[in-house]
């Protein structure tokens, strides 16, 4: 759940409790650093597992893993854009590994890196 409290976030999660100033995120960290070393989204992966991971996800064209032990808000998304819109949907990846491993499958099922056997 989020609560908006003059010019802050305050969201409140099962297990944390995070206070973030309007506008503040991942999502706009991301695309400060993108900007700052000139990278593109089309060329950027991002992974998450829980809601606060949402707005790297709505940063126009990069892709997006969603780890197999992902809570609720980020499942949901996924399915949302996976089952509605094909553009989009084609973008996000629903891994079935868990935590870092599933970067590993994200950068493969992208084709962002090959791996050697």
């Amino acid at each position: 759940q989020v609560y908006f409290c003059g010019g802050a976030s305050i969201i409140n999660h099962m297990f944390w409790v995070g206070v973030v100033p309007r506008g503040a995120g991942k999502g706009p960290a991301l695309e400060f650093v993108l900007r700052k070393l000139g990278g593109k989204p089309s060329e950027t992966m991002v992974a998450g597992d829980s809601g606060n991971d949402l707005s790297m996800f709505r940063v126009d064209g990069v892709y997006g893993t969603v780890v197999a032990n992902s809570q609720g808000e980020l499942l949901e998304y996924y399915h949302e854009r996976a089952n509605g819109d094909r553009e989009s949907g084609s973008k996000i990846h629903l891994s079935g590994r868990k935590y870092a491993d599933a970067i590993v499958d994200g950068l493969e099922h992208f084709k962002f890196s090959s791996t050697s056997a």
